[in-house]
């Protein structure tokens, strides 16, 4: 499906960072993808590329808030959607949601949520820390942000030539990659991923100002996008 310039200008970033954080991960077809903030501007897009890449044998689950759990069962109606809420739901070891759903642990675990700030958690807890049990043998925990110590290190891995690489953990920083734009244009023209707008915003400092207030506000469910162009855009 042919898709509009402001669809088109809001993936790159975030489809690569999903795409190749999965990648960096090690997810097969047949595997499976944990997406933690399934309703945010990377979680929603990752979403849909966890599924791309697992294909239908394969097992993807979100974690959201009460209000987007239906929002990204959308997304993908074979994902198992789960309200941050009620983490009681999902974090028991033994029979809790995470468990059913993938009894072997997870192959990848997303995480778009954990920054420095002490918010992003979990009932005072990091994502990656409570996750970790749910982590597969051979699975790894991939984030886009992290504690100041997750920084830490790897600065201290880029510094020490990989002293402090771990293979359970990565803090992964989108590269620029022309084949895996190729791939993600592929998936789009198949109809397997779709870009979610929040809002457009014009290139005028009241808009700009707009685009920052919504996409502070932690309540866009979609990419926030400012239009450069005086007209319209198709």
């Amino acid at each position: 499906p042919s898709i509009s310039f402001n669809e088109a200008a809001s993936l790159p970033t975030v489809a690569l960072t999903g795409y190749q954080a999965f990648k960096k991960g090690g997810l097969k077809e047949g595997g499976s993808a944990l997406v933690v903030g399934a309703s945010g501007g990377c979680g929603i897009v990752g979403v849909q590329i966890a599924r791309a890449m697992a294909g239908c044998q394969g097992m993807v689950a979100g974690i959201c808030s009460t209000a987007n759990v239906p929002f990204v069962q959308q997304l993908d109606a074979q994902a198992t959607v789960l309200d941050y809420k009620y983490p009681e739901t999902f974090l028991e070891p033994k029979d809790g949601a995470l468990t059913r759903a993938s009894p072997c642990g997870w192959d990848v675990i997303y995480d778009t949520v954990t920054s420095p700030d002490n918010g992003d958690n979990l009932k005072g807890q990091r994502y990656d820390v409570l996750l970790e049990p749910f982590r597969a043998d051979k699975g790894k925990v991939v984030a886009i942000n992290g504690s100041a110590w997750r920084w830490t290190c790897l600065f201290l891995h880029k510094m020490t030539m990989g002293v402090f690489a771990s293979d359970k953990y990565a803090l992964h920083l989108m590269q620029r990659s022309s084949d895996d734009l190729t791939q993600i244009a592929h998936w789009v023209r198949d109809g397997e991923v779709r870009p979610i707008l929040d809002s457009v915003h014009t290139f005028s400092a009241e808009g700009c100002a707009a685009a920052y207030t919504r996409l502070k506000s932690r309540r866009a469910k979609g990419k926030v996008v400012i239009n450069i162009s005086n007209g319209d855009s198709y």
